[in-house]
């Protein structure tokens, strides 16, 4: 008799578990249903943050060596020395802020995920100043350089590193209710396949 008493509260446990299980997981997906809308911000074409203007200006992609003639050894990039010009590259990514309100603000400029459109590479990114927010005073304008490194084989196949100077980036910003990022085209026009 016991037996069946502790069957039956089994049975009748797991059935109310499966149910909230259930019930919970629609809920979720009815509140907060899939992005459907991309919203690009290109150099033509500005993307807004909470007042302030965000302008994706240029990149450009550096061995470690070229990188350290520019910007200096000093930096979390070279931590490894394992890291050759073979298999490692740094992106960096100049982007305009401007403050289109009349009050003083704040923004992270490190607070972007990068993703390769076509290889699928994706990293975070910090700024190259050692500054991960900025104060920008009203009508104020300031350019951010922010960088990753792409390491191969870790993010990327040995094979694709040549094919990094092809790719679209894309530094998403905002990612929910609408899928906001700034675009860095290595070419006039982003494709169609996103």
């Amino acid at each position: 008799m016991k037996r069946k008493i502790g069957l039956l509260l089994m049975v009748i446990g797991t059935f109310i578990l499966v149910t909230i299980s259930i019930y919970s997981i629609q809920d979720v997906n009815d509140r907060f249903p899939n992005v459907t809308e991309y919203e690009y911000a290109t150099k033509d074409s500005p993307g807004q943050m909470n007042g302030i203007e965000i302008l994706p200006l240029e990149h450009h992609i550096y061995t470690k060596e070229e990188y350290q003639k520019i910007y200096g050894a000093s930096n979390s990039f070279f931590e490894n020395e394992q890291y050759s010009a073979d298999n490692y590259r740094i992106l960096v990514f100049t982007i305009q802020y401007h403050n289109t309100l009349t009050q003083t603000l704040q923004c992270e400029v490190d607070g972007y995920e990068m993703i390769g459109k076509h290889t699928g590479i994706h990293n975070g990114v910090m700024a190259l100043n050692g500054r991960d927010t900025i104060q920008l005073a009203p009508q104020e304008t300031q350019i951010v350089s922010v960088g990753t490194g792409v390491l191969a084989p870790g993010l990327i196949f040995q094979t694709d590193i040549a094919k990094l100077e092809e790719e679209d980036f894309l530094l998403t910003y905002w990612w929910y209710p609408k899928n906001q990022s700034l675009l860095f085209a290595a070419h006039d026009e982003i494709g169609e396949d996103r």
